[in-house]
């Protein structure tokens, strides 16, 4: 019985999602990245597709578990917001920057909270089954799931990049917007 682990007892301690995930039904957790998970991602080496390619099996792979848990449109539904919550940690992870006045425990604390928030909130989806008993939960909740998730999305940890110039450097001045470009 010792080969055989299921779960993770230090699952709930945790406070990355994506950890807590491969924490949760553990041998099935690797059979979905490995014959779903990683043939959607290929062996492509350009950046940009590889990028692209993360989400969509990341999508992929949820939509695999949720056909195979059967078809109750909570489980899809459970699923599709598990895999949003887990495409957007990557931009809470990049925007933990713009945090470097919290202190640790604190960006600890709540990473840990919001983790475990959504973790039990597509849990209780799941278990739910019924589509008119899952929106009521939702509703009670006002959403906040998928209203988080929609402002991750949408706008935290994504920063615009500086342009590139080559030999060049552009410096702004602090009385006006206008750059002042100087030849190296």
């Amino acid at each position: 019985w010792n080969s055989i682990r299921t779960v993770e007892p230090t699952l709930e301690l945790i406070n990355d999602l994506k950890r807590k995930t491969d924490l949760w039904n553990i041998y099935t957790q690797v059979w979905l990245k490995r014959y779903c998970y990683d043939r959607v991602i290929g062996n492509s080496t350009n950046p940009k597709v590889r990028a692209a390619r993360l989400e969509i099996a990341t999508y992929a792979t949820m939509a695999l578990a949720a056909i195979w848990h059967g078809y109750y449109p909570m489980y899809f539904i459970a699923y599709f917001q598990f895999a949003i919550v887990t495409v957007d940690a990557k931009y809470v992870f990049k925007a933990r920057d713009s945090f470097k006045s919290v202190p640790g425990w604190a960006k600890w604390l709540f990473a840990a909270g919001m983790s475990n928030f959504y973790f039990n909130t597509s849990g209780i989806m799941f278990y739910l089954l019924d589509l008119q008993a899952g929106l009521k939960y939702l509703a009670s909740m006002y959403y906040i799931p998928f209203i988080t998730s929609f402002f991750q999305i949408t706008g935290l940890g994504q920063t615009k990049k500086q342009p590139r110039t080559e030999g060049k450097t552009i410096e702004m001045s602090d009385k006006s917007q206008t750059p002042d470009k100087k030849l190296d």
